[in-house]
């Protein structure tokens, strides 16, 4: 994972399904 120039999209999709992921898990 040395690939730097994809790490704001990738974090910012990761944190949107994270988030997703996350809410139904502690739902």
């Amino acid at each position: 994972m040395t690939n730097k120039k994809h790490t704001p999209s990738y974090t910012a999709e990761f944190r949107t399904r994270g988030v997703r992921l996350f809410r139904e898990h502690r739902s």
